[in-house]
């Protein structure tokens, strides 16, 4: 068979390729007949095939870890028609399946006949066939009718073609013509960045002089990558709360890390990455982690670090882990699961961005993206979480650090 597969979503989307095989395999890994990009975690190594059958085409799940979808459809084997949209893994990769040939059928004995290639489902195909229809009927017509029906038949076969290029036109939907609904959803922008936000997890204990424990204490909260080798950026104060809080450095006890883990999103608890400290800014309380993964990690797609394009009343989201793994265990969820938040830039300062929206605890270290899907500033905390007196009614202000100060502090490491 002949496919054209359209990759509509992942990262390679946008790609198209044509591919002429009985069996095509889909996957991460390189020998596959269509490959995903290394940031699209949720589909499998060898994840599904499509395969030319007696029942016509059919897509079959090779025991993926996250299953296939067709047209939103989870299966494990189903018959797929031009133009339906498989996805690999929910909120994994899609693509567009348009079959533009079957494969030849053997004859017994004999060699390979080619059959009739399939009309491709679009308004230009369609248009194709009727004016051909109604051609044929031109002509038979013609033929058979006298000289004075002439004009009147192929008159009425005109009217006919026009009628079938309306009704195709209102029929099928303007490719061209954007959806209302994705001009203002922010569904493509979590599609794509994030699998790249993850839940950390600091535990501590406090130590006496002699090395005794005096306590232990957890700080969770959010981040994200920012490159496929490993490097996770996050709050500072998530990796070193005691600098922060009074009780912990109070001169008592000696504070130290027991351990620090990183959750990718959609992640189980088990799949934890250890991660360590590589470089910090205390100013603008960032911190940039480390872990060691066996394949390329899943990135945001971008930075926008022009402060002259920030402007009060933008409309920007924050995806991240509000209230850590609480909310996940109090939601009955077994991995971690991102939240959206919608917020509105409030003020733009040099050295902060002000939102109007409530910064709960977990949610900090998450990243702050604006309607092209790049990050323009870290979740770094809410008015009052760090004990200074402030009105209760200014609880639902938060405050990010502008993402070019990030940048400077990856420069530092180039």
């Amino acid at each position: 068979m002949e496919i054209r597969v359209t990759h509509v979503s992942g990262g390679y989307a946008g790609r198209q390729e044509v591919v002429s095989k009985p069996r095509v395999t889909f996957g991460r890994a390189a020998d596959n007949d269509v490959r995903f990009s290394p940031q699209d975690v949720r589909a499998s190594a060898h994840h599904a095939a499509l395969l030319l059958t007696d029942e016509g085409v059919v897509i079959e799940d090779l025991g993926s870890t996250n299953g296939t979808y067709v047209n939103d459809v989870r299966v494990h084997r189903a018959r797929i028609h031009s133009g339906d949209l498989v996805q690999f893994g929910r909120r994994g990769p899609r693509v567009r399946i348009e079959i533009l040939a079957p494969m030849p059928e053997a004859r017994p004995g004999g060699s390979a006949t080619r059959t009739e290639p399939t009309l491709i489902e679009t308004s230009a195909s369609v248009w194709r066939m009727g004016h051909a229809t109604v051609q044929r009927m031109i002509e038979h017509a013609v033929h058979r009718s006298a000289r004075a029906w002439r004009r009147w038949t192929i008159g009425l076969a005109i009217g006919a073609i026009a009628v079938t290029g309306i009704v195709v036109g209102l029929l099928l939907p303007d490719a061209r013509a954007p959806r209302v609904d994705d001009a203002n959803s922010f569904a493509p922008i979590a599609e794509r960045n994030q699998a790249a936000v993850v839940l950390i997890q600091h535990h501590f204990r406090i130590l006496d002089a002699r090395g005794r424990e005096l306590s232990t204490g957890v700080s969770e909260g959010s981040g994200f990558a920012v490159d496929p080798r490993g490097l996770i950026v996050t709050n500072y104060h998530l990796v070193r709360p005691w600098e922060f809080e009074a009780h912990l450095s109070d001169g008592m006890g000696k504070p130290v890390t027991e351990s620090l883990r990183v959750i990718f999103a959609d992640r189980a608890p088990e799949e934890a990455l250890e991660a360590r400290l590589l470089r910090w800014s205390r100013e603008m309380d960032l911190a940039l982690l480390k872990v060691e993964a066996p394949i390329p990690l899943p990135v945001v797609a971008g930075f926008e670090p022009d402060p002259a394009r920030l402007r009060q009343g933008d409309e920007v989201v924050i995806i991240g882990f509000p209230l850590g793994s609480a909310l996940l265990q109090t939601t009955g969820q077994e991995r971690a699961t991102t939240t959206l938040t919608r917020s509105t830039i409030s003020k733009v300062g040099p050295t902060l961005l002000q939102l109007d929206a409530p910064v709960m605890p977990g949610y900090s270290g998450s990243p702050i993206f604006n309607r092209e899907g790049k990050v323009v500033g870290i979740l770094t905390a809410r008015l009052g979480e760090r004990g200074e007196p402030i009105d209760p009614g200014a609880r639902a202000i938060g405050l990010g650090t502008p993402v070019r100060f990030l940048i400077q502090l990856l420069k530092e490491g180039s």
